[in-house]
């Protein structure tokens, strides 16, 4: 066993660089069925199932990692062990693994188009094609990039407030989060570490301008390394409010304290709606492959966007799976997936308006 790795429904969290576990998914789950629909199904299910336990890298929010990895379990007999890291740490512990010819997970799960991309050119992820995964052939073509392809989508224009410390006013525009009174209240992601965050704060640089970013720098904001935490410091009184999340920030937070106070559901700043989608991809050299492609034809399922996307409550990447309570995606929406790749020269430009050093 990897160090720092626990048994199925517990989750490695490397936030603020601490550990911790998270609790087995709800007994509330949906249920769903272990029939494959076609004869290639059956074939990667035996072969999934011939290799072992499948290891999951992650930077989705813990409570949906381990409800993914109990379910898929409950299904296959597979048993999932998940590692689950931000954006920026995960991403160097893979390439760190695949260089060295040691790759440990199976499957992958971030929102970082470019690592996937540049996996495949390096050979250390596989095509992401029908043929490797079959549920792929009811994937609209926008979710389907190099290397990965769309499991998820989550928006970036959320906002919770501590309702015990704001009981009116609170913001409802991106704007509003510029007014001195919420100088250093607010705790949002860190674009130096994440890269769709980053992408984030070019998006409402094009909407709002340059002065807009500069007025962000000047309110003292908490640069967290993930908003899962940033959400507790919330609920905590120490800070008033979080913004750029989305409903699975606050979801492992409600799962253990639903009486906590924060806003529920979450709300959204306008006028710029911006969000991304989950890109999975599978090692080509691990020790399970056929298990990482089982795992994402399962994501690709009616049961598995589900379970993926309504507890954020957000939109299904599959026309024919509606996600009840999801917002849904307007003709405004800026998708941050494709957009991540930004420029040295643009990275530095956006970091030096907020304040940043990279």
């Amino acid at each position: 066993m990897v160090a720092g790795m626990l048994p199925v429904a517990a989750v490695v969290l490397a936030a603020c660089s601490q550990a911790a576990s998270t609790p087995a998914a709800s007994s509330a789950a949906p249920s769903v069925s272990a029939t494959p629909d076609s004869a290639a199904e059956q074939a990667l299910i035996a072969q999934a199932k011939q290799g072992g336990k499948v290891q999951l890298y992650t930077s989705v929010d813990p409570t949906t990692a381990a409800t993914l990895a109990n379910q898929f379990q409950q299904l296959y007999g597979i048993p999932v062990q998940v590692t689950r890291l931000v954006s920026g740490p995960l991403v160097a512990r893979y390439t760190a693994e695949a260089q060295a010819g040691k790759p440990v997970a199976d499957v992958v799960i971030a929102a970082n188009e470019p690592f996937f991309a540049d996996g495949l050119s390096k050979g250390w992820l596989l095509p992401m094609t029908s043929a490797q995964v079959p549920n792929i052939a009811q994937l609209p073509k926008t979710f389907q990039y190099d290397g990965s392809v769309g499991v998820g989508t989550s928006r970036l224009s959320g906002l919770a407030v501590n309702t015990q410390l704001v009981t009116s006013g609170a913001p409802t525009t991106w704007q509003q989060l510029t007014d001195a009174k919420w100088k250093g209240k607010m705790v949002t992601d860190d674009p130096r570490t994440i890269p769709v965050v980053l992408a984030q704060w070019q998006a409402l640089d094009k909407k709002l301008g340059d002065s807009y970013l500069q007025k962000i720098a000047q309110q003292d904001v908490e640069w967290a390394p993930s908003l899962v935490t940033g959400v507790q410091e919330v609920a905590a009184g120490e800070k008033t409010l979080a913004f750029g999340i989305n409903q699975g920030h606050v979801s492992p937070l409600i799962s253990t304290a639903p009486n906590a106070p924060v806003t529920q559901p979450i709300t959204y700043l306008k006028p710029v709606d911006v969000g991304f989608a989950w890109n999975a991809g599978v090692s080509a050299h691990s020790g399970n492959p056929a298990g990482g492609r089982l795992f994402i034809n399962w994501l690709l399922t009616d049961q598995g966007q589900q379970l993926f996307n309504g507890a954020t409550l957000s939109p299904s990447v599959l026309p024919a799976v509606t996600i009840p309570g999801a917002p849904p995606i307007t003709k405004d929406f800026v998708d941050l997936t494709t957009n991540e790749n930004i420029p040295t020269t643009e990275e530095t430009r956006i970091l030096n308006l907020l304040g940043l050093n990279k």
